[in-house]
């Protein structure tokens, strides 16, 4: 009986062990960051932290703005959405109706990238020069989650 302990003992501290050896070296190695985004304009909202609280407002209440625009072609989008995960799940499984969906994703995606883009252009154009250079830096940043690989 002591040695069925011992053994149970044994075996869970080399779990805890290793447990604990497998979380600080992945605290201590950089992940999976990308090493860039897909689209640096992505989360003005928080590159924009940089600003005195007043003017992070008025920067923000056209951002709102510049959304509402755009809200109908963010409902087209949940729309093809939903007919990706329908055409996935549908059985039997039609083939074309996946590769439709998926082409007009990439199309809207595309319209609603180019309306977001234009929205991040009239925001910028109403910063400073020196409010533009820190934007900038913020771009740099990794997103909220990632942590920056080393040099």
């Amino acid at each position: 009986m002591r040695n069925k302990w011992l053994i149970g003992g044994l075996a869970t501290s080399l779990i805890v062990n290793l447990l604990l050896v497998g979380f600080v070296v992945g605290r201590m190695t950089p992940g999976m960051a990308m090493p860039m985004r897909p689209d640096p304009t992505m989360g003005i909202y928080r590159m924009i932290d940089f600003l005195p609280e007043a003017r992070r407002d008025e920067i923000k209440g056209m951002l709102r703005n510049a959304g509402r625009s755009i809200r109908p072609q963010l409902r087209e989008l949940r729309a093809v959405h939903r007919r990706i995960r329908e055409a996935v799940m549908a059985d039997p499984f039609v083939r074309a109706d996946l590769e439709n969906a998926l082409s007009d994703l990439r199309e809207r995606l595309g319209s609603t990238q180019v309306s977001a883009h234009q929205s991040f252009v009239d925001v910028v154009s109403q910063l400073t020069p020196e409010e533009r250079a820190q934007l900038a830096d913020a771009m740099r940043r990794p997103p909220r989650g990632h942590r920056r690989p080393p040099p």
